[in-house]
């Protein structure tokens, strides 16, 4: 799991040097993938004219491997929702908390009215 995320992520291997870093990360890696899955099928099964009376923005990074094709795949994001909003930031990678606080700050008061 471990060789995927550094693979597919950009993670750092050297950023995790302890044995116990790199199963708590793998630790909490399993427990997001199956919060995300859940919560994607659920989603997912709402009837199409039920959409979320909250707005969504999704947040991409251009160079996110992870992300490649998104354009394909946006209108399963937009029907959820009655306001759907994407932004695209050049460079970032897959942890933009990480290499574009400044940009997800900034999106952040676009969305809050700030």
């Amino acid at each position: 799991m471990l060789r995927w995320l550094v693979e597919n992520t950009g993670l750092d291997p050297a950023a995790l040097p302890s044995p116990d870093e790199r199963h708590r990360l793998a630790e909490a890696f399993r427990r997001d993938a199956a919060a995300s899955a859940r919560s994607w099928t659920q989603l997912s099964a709402m009837p199409p004219d039920t959409p979320l009376d909250s707005p969504v923005t999704l947040l991409l990074a251009a160079d996110d491997p992870l992300m490649r094709d998104h354009e394909r795949h946006i209108h399963r994001w937009a029907r959820l929702t009655r306001s759907f909003a994407m932004n695209v930031v050049a460079h970032g990678g897959h942890h933009l908390n990480a290499t574009r606080p400044d940009f997800l700050a900034e999106q952040v008061r676009k969305a809050v009215g700030r």
